[in-house]
């Protein structure tokens, strides 16, 4: 048994939780060839990520996971049927999903996800089947969330993150505030109150992550300040030149 299948017998001793998911199935499927007139399977065994219900799925459970205070790996098992009773069924990885690999993965995230949590997906054969294995380390250096609305799951700018065994919008002010300083090395400190908003760091690295980190190439960004900044002046002086 070499590392990586420890690791698979560790995670099925588990239940679902903060740090980890099941999922029955991987995030692929066949390609319709419309070639086929002769009445023969037009379906194509080479995977796609195509359609947006399966990047969204993806980019939802990674970013939920990502986000989730913790300072240990989180990790996405596919092919792994979690049953009620907490019994396992290794289900396996289905034709659809197995050429799926890590490109095609971190392809999916960096188009969906601001602030693209760094990820490894690998395949293991464990027991005779092929299962999934994504595994996310705990070094973001601020939340992920959607780049784009895709439907009332799947909303720009949205934080998500595991609730449990679930996962959550965190919709609530203290839920926001715990991840952004827990992922900022504040976690120690409490909330800011509501007449001290600029003692969190959070709503500038809120702006940033809205505006991808003032990275897209072509754009201007212009910084309105009230002239009650006057004093901090010096300190802004630098912040629009570029690398």
């Amino acid at each position: 048994m070499n590392d990586r299948q420890g690791l698979i017998t560790l995670l099925l001793q588990r239940s679902e939780d903060e740090t980890l998911d099941f999922k029955a199935t991987g995030y692929g499927f066949p390609r319709v060839s419309l070639g086929r007139t002769d009445g023969g399977d037009t379906r194509s065994k080479t995977p796609s990520l195509s359609r947006d219900e399966r990047k969204r799925d993806f980019a939802k459970d990674l970013a939920s996971l990502a986000n989730t205070p913790r300072s240990e790996d989180a990790h996405l098992v596919l092919g792994v049927k979690k049953d009620p009773d907490t019994s396992t069924t290794l289900w396996g990885l289905r034709d659809t999903d197995r050429d799926v690999d890590d490109a095609d993965l971190q392809s999916v995230a960096q188009s969906l996800l601001n602030n693209c949590p760094r990820f490894l997906y690998e395949t293991v054969e464990y027991q005779g089947v092929l299962l999934g294995l994504v595994t996310i380390p705990p070094d973001l250096r601020a939340p992920c969330t959607p780049k784009m609305t895709i439907d009332n799951g799947f909303r720009e700018n949205v934080i998500y993150f595991r609730r449990g065994s679930q996962n959550a919008e965190a919709s609530s002010v203290d839920d926001q505030m715990q991840i952004w300083r827990f992922w900022l090395g504040d976690a120690s400190q409490p909330p800011a109150d509501d007449d001290n908003q600029f003692a969190s760091p959070a709503p500038w690295e809120q702006y940033l992550m809205q505006v991808g980190r003032l990275e897209s190439s072509g754009v201007r960004h212009i910084l309105l300040v009230d002239a009650g900044f006057g004093e901090l002046a010096g300190h802004l002086a630098g912040l629009g030149t570029g690398p």
